[in-house]
């Protein structure tokens, strides 16, 4: 994908029509359902070694975050929870990461200082996973690599991850 350009990927299940904020509260606890986790780590293969990755993930909301560290962990990743756009940034510059998920609205600021920060350091994958899109689709430059509807689907988050690491590495 040619730097500056990002692709927004919205679920179906947050197709035109749905109020997007109870269809979010909906899906969020069913995703949120004990044991959930478990079962999916059970039945989804792990991470390739060749894209297993250091992420550093973000989100506001500690229990959303925690659920997308324990997806990316499942899949063999080693995941780094920050739970403010200034915390992520202070990672960002004393530690080495491969790929950087974020939530666009944090409590501190937007996803855009996240997704600055991160394209500064290096040529990382970014994805931000957001009720937002829309809004951080139409966000000054850097763009992320990826803009991804919450709730994201596990497998999908995964899957979308593994192959911009793919991909970054290749271009590396």
């Amino acid at each position: 994908m040619p730097e500056g350009e990002g692709l927004a990927l919205p679920l179906p299940s947050m197709s035109a029509g749905i109020d997007n904020s109870a269809q979010v509260q909906k899906n969020r606890a069913q995703l949120l359902q004990p044991g959930l986790i478990d079962a999916w780590q059970q039945n989804y293969p792990p991470c390739p070694k060749d894209v297993m990755a250091r992420i550093l993930c973000i989100d506001d909301e500690p229990h959303v975050v925690t659920l997308k560290c324990a997806i990316l962990e499942a899949a063999g990743h080693t995941v780094t929870p920050s739970s403010s756009a200034h915390d992520a940034i202070e990672k960002l510059k004393s530690n080495e990461y491969d790929a950087v998920v974020t939530d666009w609205r944090l409590g501190d600021a937007n996803g855009r200082a996240v997704v600055q920060a991160a394209k500064s350091h290096s040529s990382m994958p970014v994805v931000v996973v957001s009720g937002y899109v829309a809004e951080a689709f139409q966000a000054a430059e850097p763009l992320a690599d990826l803009y991804l509807e919450k709730p994201v689907n596990p497998e999908e988050l995964v899957t979308i991850v593994n192959e911009l690491l793919k991909t970054s590495e290749r271009s590396a």
